[in-house]
């Protein structure tokens, strides 16, 4: 992959946000319940799309990085898909019930 400063420079701005919005978004749980074990077994559930972002992004950053080659097309489609994930689960606004 021949290298181009201002896809590098955008890929690397995604990756730092990528990892900064998973970071804020786990640190702002708070459900709200009154014992330890149901918050935690709640946090975990609601923790698998953070997962999923930081191994996206831990994926795409050893590509970039040059560990191994992978495509264009497949950096773009894992950053898509972390972005995708952190708009739907932690950006976008909560419905008042």
């Amino acid at each position: 992959m021949r290298a181009c400063p201002l896809i590098a420079l955008v890929v690397a701005t995604l990756l730092v946000v990528g990892n900064l919005s998973t970071g804020i978004a786990t640190a702002q749980m708070d459900t709200g319940e009154s014992y330890w074990g149901e918050h935690m077994i709640n946090a975990i559930g609601n923790l698998w799309p953070a997962a999923a972002i930081g191994v996206f992004v831990a994926f795409t950053a050893g590509a970039v990085t040059g560990f191994y080659q992978v495509d264009r097309a497949t950096i773009v489609f894992l950053l898509a898909a972390s972005a995708y994930l952190a708009y739907h689960f932690y950006w976008q606004p909560a419905h008042q019930v």
